[in-house]
C-alpha cells in the first residue's frame, strides 16, 4: 500500500521550514527496488533514466539526481579552494611533534 501526504521538514542548507514536501510510502521489494511515489517523483523532477545517487545520512535513505549531487557538493568545497587541506593537516603534525618533543 503506497500512502501520499505532506510532511514539514527543514530545507536543506537554508533551516527554513518547508511545508509542501510531498511524502510516501513503499516496500522495498526482493530485488532490491524501491518505488519513488510519483507525488515524490513529479516534485523532485525525476524522469525515466535519470542518473540518481543513494546514500545513507544518520539512518535515512537520501536519493537525490546526480546534477544536484554534484552542485551541492561543488558549492561545499568552494570554500577550500585555494587552501591545501593536506598542507593544514601536516602543519598540525609538525606543530603537535614539537610541543611533544619539549
Amino acid at each position: 500500500m503506497h500512502a501520499t501526504s505532506v510532511c514539514a521538514t527543514r530545507r536543506a542548507g537554508t533551516g527554513k521550514l518547508q511545508t509542501d514536501s510531498p511524502a510516501g510510502e513503499g516496500v522495498p521489494q526482493p530485488q532490491g527496488r524501491f518505488v519513488v511515489p510519483t507525488p515524490i517523483r513529479k516534485a523532485l523532477g525525476f524522469r525515466p533514466g535519470d542518473s540518481l545517487v543513494v546514500r545513507v545520512d544518520d539512518e535515512r535513505l537520501v536519493v537525490e539526481k546526480s546534477d544536484v549531487a554534484e552542485r551541492r557538493l561543488r558549492a561545499y568545497f568552494s570554500k577550500f579552494k585555494g587552501r591545501s587541506l593536506a598542507d593544514e593537516l601536516i602543519a598540525e603534525r609538525r606543530e603537535e611533534a614539537r610541543r611533544e618533543v619539549r
